[in-house]
């Protein structure tokens, strides 16, 4: 086991107060033409630069080279550009212009938004798609989902739409060891002969001189661990819950976070959304695929070359199932029993493992209609299951064994409840559900074993023998086995003594370690994979994970440093992170 050398709690806490500094999430670097800025100017240097970036440049491409002639485009930045009639033609002879983001060194830069104000005229360009680069320019992705046309001849120039910049994970935490460079392609233009009708370039802006050229984001001394996906501000009172990932069979990851918290706007029209990221090349960069709205607490998994996602509507709604045979992009609407609504009711789960074993599908559940509705006690386990030839979206194809509710004499009256249940075969070859036990313990966390018969109808639970001593076992948990080491493993948010016997442990959140056992019953601590000394504002929480090779993959709803104060708390988080844990087999 790899161990984590601490200093006192105490004194590791006050250091994290009083170290690192707080950026506003804003404007971080903008140009701005004044009526000096003819439109000829070969470059113009950043107008507006954040503190912590470099100064930057904006310039052309050789195609943008043919300088405009004629009078009149002050507050601008202007060329004719070469004629290119498709935007193969218009990369290809550098009909572009670009400025690039550096941030100085020891600090990390994240952005959230493009805007860009466009001039044009009549037979100029008028087609444009922004890309990036994170390679020094030998690389370019693009930006937004389509090539914008710009047909508005204003003379004062066009504002353009907003290009969000949060929904790409190369431009989150961007060390200042990374340039990034933007460039702004455009074609369309019928000739470049004219010296009044062929223009197209960056302003005019309007003669109070505001900025031709925006980028938002925020800046931080501190690095947040793994590949930022999401974030939200604490400010925001938007948190990102819920993580979830598998891998397609044509190696794409797919990842799933959904969105909580006080502020209105974490649901549409009432409704709770889980976000879908793709990845398409390993992890190594994220981009947002589409929202689901009305869909909450649910986890990805693929089943016969289709992608699923299952779980409550809405928080504590009806469980239903949705269908994907595009890779996630589209989804299918649950309507009925016999079109993905499997049980009106209230339910309630986590991303946990849909499991394929003795020719059916098993997922774990809980409903949330027990006796006494309090939290944890109103939830009930139970475990479903599908046969693996059956349509996932009929009910009538479902199972549900009995459900198991909150008992007051368990554990000598100090078991407050169970959910977020794992659906695991055990080494004998029965289906178990390995349950998140809830506590008010400081020393010790337990998970509890429930047994399942083979036709998935009735659960039994022991409370003699049931409970098991499992590290991090008060917090959501994965298990799932590797036939390779012969053993199960886990990502969890295992305790250190350091942090026993002050607050009950399932609050404490901030380190997340790789665990293994041969029998469900003893758990060893492999490895510590992430940790923060601060208890109150950092969690690695709800971490879903899947095997990739020697490697374990992992999405995480984390709560981190920011450069923007930080997580609301542990569990309010502002963070949905990715992680590689490589070669797991030999931490």
């Amino acid at each position: 086991m790899k161990r984590h050398q601490f200093i006192p709690y105490i004194l590791v806490f006050l250091l994290y107060l009083i170290s690192g500094a707080v950026y506003g999430q804003s404007q971080v670097l903008a140009f701005k033409f004044t009526s000096a800025d003819n439109g000829k100017q070969l470059s113009n240097t950043s107008t507006s630069t954040h503190a912590n970036l470099e100064i930057s440049t904006l310039s052309r491409g050789a195609g943008a080279s043919g300088i405009h002639a004629t009078a009149g485009s002050g507050r601008s930045m202007v060329a004719n550009l070469s004629v290119s009639a498709t935007k193969a033609e218009a990369i290809s002879s550098g009909a572009y212009y670009e400025f690039f983001i550096k941030a100085k060194s020891g600090h990390f830069v994240s952005l959230t938004e493009l805007n860009v104000t466009l001039r044009r005229q009549t037979e100029s360009a008028y087609i444009y798609r922004w890309k990036y680069s994170i390679d020094g320019g030998t690389t370019f992705k693009e930006l937004g989902t389509g090539d914008i046309s710009i047909l508005d001849n204003n003379n004062e120039g066009v504002q353009q739409p907003v290009i969000q910049l949060s929904d790409y994970s190369d431009l989150k935490n961007v060390p200042s060891s990374t340039t990034i460079i933007f460039r702004i392609y455009a074609w369309g233009g019928v000739n470049t002969s004219s010296t009044t009708t062929t223009a197209f370039g960056i302003g005019k802006s309007s003669s109070a001189g505001s900025n031709a050229i925006s980028v938002k984001g925020f800046l931080s001394d501190v690095e947040i661990p793994g590949k930022v996906l999401g974030h939200r501000a604490a400010s925001s009172q938007i948190y990102l819950g819920s993580p979830s990932i598998c891998i397609l069979p044509n190696g794409n990851y797919i990842a799933a976070s959904d969105f909580f918290g006080p502020n209105p706007e974490a649901r549409v029209d009432g409704k709770s959304v889980t976000r879908i990221y793709q990845s398409t090349d390993a992890g190594e960069s994220w981009t947002v695929l589409t929202d689901i709205v009305g869909q909450f607490m649910s986890n990805l998994f693929v089943h016969q070359n289709s992608l699923y996602i299952l779980g409550p509507a809405g928080n504590e709604g009806n469980l239903i199932i949705r269908k994907s045979t595009d890779g996630g992009l589209n989804w299918t609407l649950p309507t009925d029993s016999t079109n993905g609504v499997l049980k009106t009711g209230r339910y309630h789960t986590a991303p946990t493992p849909v499991v394929q074993h003795n020719g059916r599908l098993w997922r774990a559940m809980e409903d949330a209609e027990g006796a006494i509705q309090t939290w944890p006690k109103k939830f009930r386990a139970f475990m479903l299951s599908v046969p693996e030839n059956a349509d996932l979206l009929v009910a009538a194809n479902w199972t549900s064994s009995n459900t198991m509710p909150y008992d007051s004499t368990y554990l000598g009256g100090y078991f407050y409840g169970w959910l977020e249940g794992n659906a695991v075969i055990g080494p004998g070859g029965n289906m178990l559900n390995v349950i998140r036990v809830h506590t008010f313990d400081k020393l010790r966390e337990r998970v509890a074993l429930i047994n399942v018969d083979s036709t998935g109808t009735t659960a039994t639970f022991s409370p003699t023998t049931g409970f098991k001593d499992f590290p991090g076992g008060g917090k959501k948990f994965t298990i799932r086995y590797d036939s390779i080491s012969n053993k199960y493993w886990t990502l969890s948010n295992y305790v250190p003594e350091i942090y026993r016997g002050v607050i009950p442990l399932d609050r404490v959140r901030n380190t997340l370690a790789l665990c293994s056992s041969t029998d469900l019953l003893s758990w060893t601590v492999e490895s510590t994979v992430l940790q923060h000394p601060d208890t109150l504002k950092h969690g690695f929480q709800y971490v879903d994970w899947q095997f990739a090779g020697e490697d374990i993959i992992a999405v995480c709803r984390t709560a981190y440093d920011d450069g923007l104060g930080g997580a609301n708390s542990y569990h309010n988080n502002n963070l949905f992170t990715f992680h590689r844990i490589k070669k797991y087999r030999n931490p």
